[in-house]
């Protein structure tokens, strides 16, 4: 195990989170302003902050994809707002949650900053977005 998150967090495969964030960076999905460390640090919290609730609607939280570490920070090049850990704990807790169509199988939790999207089958996280309207 290698410590690159600081405060004693412990990551398995440095190599890969590199790779992650290289490919989140190159997509345009994850400001070059946003070092390594804090991508990592990011993880880590949600590890420990979100990995492991239970949502309004029941589902434990198990995991969640690249893609919504991505979403936690924003993207300038993309023109999306960074989705805060407070707002997404406030959503999966406390906020109405529906089906997006009969077709769909994620969940949609509608808080009062942020819109988390939930596969209810594997309990991932697929997607964060920001509730309020960019400027």
């Amino acid at each position: 195990m290698v410590d690159i998150g600081g405060r004693g967090s412990k990551i398995n495969n440095s190599q890969t989170l590199l790779n992650d964030y290289q490919k989140a960076v190159d997509k345009g999905e994850l400001s070059a302003l946003v070092t390594f460390k804090q991508y990592v640090r990011a993880r880590a919290r949600f590890d420990s902050e979100i990995v492991g609730i239970t949502t309004s609607k029941g589902i434990i939280v198990k995991g969640y994809s690249k893609h919504s570490i991505a979403r936690h920070f924003g993207s300038i090049e993309h023109r999306r707002n960074g989705v805060p850990i407070k707002d997404i704990k406030q959503a999966l807790l406390e906020a109405e949650s529906k089906n997006e169509n009969d077709t769909s199988i994620s969940i949609k939790h509608y808080g009062n900053k942020a819109i988390v999207t939930i596969n209810p089958v594997n309990g991932n996280i697929i997607q964060l977005n920001p509730r309020t309207r960019r400027r």
